[in-house]
């Protein structure tokens, strides 16, 4: 259903790492209604760092971008199939958020 690739670092990965990517069509969509551009986004995730959350019980790591404007969290296999099928109900209730411009507590890039 969704595509999967691999990617083998050679300098700071010494890990094989998989990326899976989920509903790609919404979310480019949901940055094109938030973010400036792609660049803009993809510039923001490449300068990450360790972020200490409060509060939380999963104990997932975090990372925050230097410029504030996004938050990485690392999920686990039950919270990405929870995901993947509440997802559409996710876009809906965003969307319908930044149309109407009514407030959310729901991350939305």
């Amino acid at each position: 259903m969704h595509p999967e690739m691999t990617v083998n670092g050679k300098v700071t990965l010494k890990d094989k790492y998989s990326v899976t990517v989920v509903y790609d069509n919404q979310f480019f969509a949901l940055r094109k209604k938030c973010c400036p551009s792609e660049l803009a986004y993809i510039t923001s995730l490449s300068h990450c760092k360790k972020w200490n959350a409060q509060g939380g019980k999963s104990k997932a790591y975090f990372a925050k971008t230097t410029d504030d404007r996004f938050i990485i969290k690392q999920i686990n296999k039950t919270e990405f199939e929870s995901f993947i099928k509440f997802a559409p109900d996710y876009f809906k209730h965003v969307y319908h958020s930044l149309d109407t411009g009514s407030q959310t507590c729901l991350p939305t890039y």
